[in-house]
């Protein structure tokens, strides 16, 4: 079977009866607010791929589209989209911000609460959950440590994967450690993640050919000021559509990490949206608008300049004097021929 990767998040055991908002939706008449519910939870699986997030596209009047929510749902009722949405904003399971041409709805409880998975990663804890239960000893060497390896005691490998990691790096348990304190709930492919992170910070022992081919098929790249900001190119990319200086954000990111790397979810693109919606960072529409205005501002001062000289010279045509050629760079032949014949007229007349 073909191995196939999907997104999850988790809710707590009692998300639908203690959170308040929830509850008063649950009362609501006509059973509306089990509808709205339903859309809430259609809308987190459409933002568990994108760090928690999910990108409205605005219509051609510059509002929220939500004929597009709806298709993308699959609800026919666009009214009741709508409805649903507006409701989930104002009672802040849902927050926006604007950005370059769609509208950010971030949702609090999926944010910390979603991982990655695959179809291979579920048979091979189906298997250790069922070898751990009925161990034998010629399969010892497969089964994952009991114990876990790093800090917290959450990293599992098998005795080879340890091995051939331990083989590769000098540092190699210190790098566990590190990837111990920031290991992402859920996260099921713990030496994927080792290698990715040794790429970045590891000690790499000489000889290990094998060791670098695997590295260069890390998904992800590490940036900011201290290389420890985890975003995939098509992260990059966005924030790059969204903000006027993306480089600089991405490094106040990576500085708050840096200084508090116990509270690294390892979220980093949905790290960097908070920072930039939090912060009120500018946009890249914002950039534009203030070029423009700054384009504008500049071709009135050069209009103001030109009517000036202008009327400088006319004031000395009309005397008959002749107006200089050097003011043709910065009026034309045009006005420059202009100015001459009134000054020749005024001349002639004076005679």
């Amino acid at each position: 079977m073909k191995n196939k990767e999907y997104w999850f998040f988790r809710l707590k055991e009692d998300f639908f009866f203690k959170d308040k908002n929830i509850r008063k939706m649950k009362r609501m008449p006509n059973s509306v607010g089990f509808e709205y519910i339903v859309i809430l939870l259609e809308l987190y699986c459409l933002s568990i791929g994108n760090g928690g997030v999910y990108e409205a596209d605005y219509n051609q009047y510059g509002e929220v589209d939500y004929n597009a929510i709806a298709a993308d749902i699959q609800h026919q009722d666009i009214s009741l989209v709508r409805m649903a949405v507006e409701h989930l904003i104002a009672v802040g399971l849902i927050e926006t911000y604007d950005g370059d041409g769609f509208s950010y709805f971030n949702f609090p409880q999926v944010v910390n609460s979603f991982a990655k998975s695959s179809t291979d990663a579920d048979r091979k804890r189906f298997e250790y959950n069922k070898e751990k239960s009925l161990p034998k000893p010629e399969q010892q060497m497969e089964m994952r440590l009991p114990e876990g390896k790093g800090t917290r005691k959450n990293v599992f490998l098998t005795e080879e994967e340890h091995r051939t990691f331990c083989s590769a790096y000098e540092d190699a348990e210190r790098i566990i450690d590190i990837y111990s304190m920031r290991k992402i709930p859920g996260t099921s492919e713990d030496l994927s993640e080792l290698f990715k992170i040794a790429k970045v910070i590891g000690r790499a022992k000489p000889g290990q050919e094998a060791i670098e081919k695997v590295l260069k098929e890390a998904a992800n790249t590490y940036s900011g000021v201290f290389k420890n900001v985890r975003l995939s190119e098509e992260e990059w990319k966005k924030l790059q559509r969204m903000y006027a200086e993306p480089e600089k954000l991405v490094d106040v990111v990576s500085q708050r990490i840096y200084a508090n790397p116990e509270k690294d979810s390892g979220h980093h693109y949905a790290f960097c949206l908070k920072i930039g919606r939090d912060d009120k960072w500018k946009t890249l529409g914002e950039k534009m608008k203030e070029e423009q205005m700054r384009a504008e501002d500049k071709r009135q001062n050069q209009t103001k300049e030109m009517q000036k000289i202008y009327r400088r010279y006319r004031t000395e045509a009309e005397a008959g004097f002749d107006p200089p050629k050097e003011i043709i760079e910065t009026l034309g032949e045009e006005i420059y021929s202009e100015l001459k014949e009134i000054a020749q007229a005024a001349f002639q007349k004076q005679q």
